[in-house]
C-alpha cells in the first residue's frame, strides 16, 4: 500500500501579500479528488480562503481590491512602462515580494523590502529620476529599498557592494582596498589573487604579488 503524501504546511508562510494564517475545510472536486484551502489574510488586512495549488504556484498573491488597485497602477498613463526605469521597479519588486522569483531568496526572502511610497512607480521615479542606463544600487546591502538608501550606478560600481565583496588592509602600509582593486593594483586576475590568498595567506599573498607586479590591469 502506497505511503499517502502529507499535506503541506503552510501556516505563517507569505505568498506576495497574503499571509497564510490556518487550514480551511478541504473539497472534493468532481472526480473525488480533495482539494486543500487555507485561511489568509492580505498585507490591507483583508481576509480569504486560498487553495494550495493557487498559492504555491503563485496563481493567487492577494485580495481582490489590491489586485485592481495593483492593476490601475500598472496601467496608469505615466507613459513611461517600456522604460528602463520602470523595468528597474518592477524586477525591484518582484525580487522582494514574489517567493516564486529566482532570486528572492537573496532579498524578500532575507528580509529586505520596497518601501511603501515604492509601490507606486511615479513616486519611485520621482525620487530616483532617470537611470540614464544605470542600475540600482543599495548603500546598505542589510537595508532594503528606499530613497535614502539606493541610488544609480554602473555594473562595476554595484559589484564592488555586494555582500560576498571583500576589502583587504595591506598588511604594511594599512591601506585598504576590495579584493578586485588589489588584483587590479597588482596587475593580476581577482582569481589569481585568491588563489594566493588561499594558498600563502595575507602577507605571504601580498608579499608575492608586489614581487611580480605588472603594470595594472585596465
Amino acid at each position: 500500500m502506497a505511503t499517502p503524501i502529507p499535506a503541506l504546511e503552510l501556516t505563517n508562510q507569505v505568498f506576495g501579500k497574503w499571509t497564510v494564517l490556518s487550514p480551511a475545510p478541504s473539497v472534493r472536486g468532481k472526480h473525488g479528488k480533495l482539494r486543500r484551502y487555507w485561511n489568509v489574510r492580505c498585507a490591507c488586512g483583508a481576509a480569504g480562503v486560498v487553495g494550495v495549488n493557487a498559492l504555491t504556484m503563485g496563481r493567487s498573491s492577494q485580495c481582490v481590491a489590491c489586485g485592481r488597485k495593483a492593476s490601475a497602477a500598472k496601467h496608469t498613463r505615466h507613459g513611461r512602462s517600456k522604460t528602463s526605469q520602470y523595468a528597474v521597479w518592477e524586477g525591484m519588486i518582484a525580487r522582494c515580494e514574489n517567493p516564486h522569483h529566482g532570486s528572492y531568496h537573496k532579498y524578500g526572502g532575507r528580509g529586505i523590502s520596497v518601501c511603501a511610497e515604492w509601490h507606486d512607480f511615479t513616486k519611485f521615479l520621482a525620487d530616483m529620476g532617470p537611470s540614464n542606463g544605470l542600475t540600482i544600487e543599495r548603500k546598505d546591502n542589510d537595508k532594503g529599498y528606499s530613497p535614502e538608501n539606493c541610488r544609480w550606478a554602473t555594473v562595476s560600481e554595484q559589484g564592488r557592494n555586494t555582500r560576498r565583496n571583500v576589502f583587504l588592509t595591506h598588511p604594511a602600509d594599512g591601506r585598504r582596498l576590495h579584493h578586485s582593486g588589489w588584483a587590479r593594483e597588482f596587475g593580476i586576475a581577482p582569481s589569481s589573487l585568491q588563489w594566493a590568498l588561499k594558498r600563502y595567506g595575507l602577507v605571504e599573498a601580498f608579499k608575492r604579488c608586489e614581487a611580480r607586479r605588472k603594470p595594472p590591469v585596465s
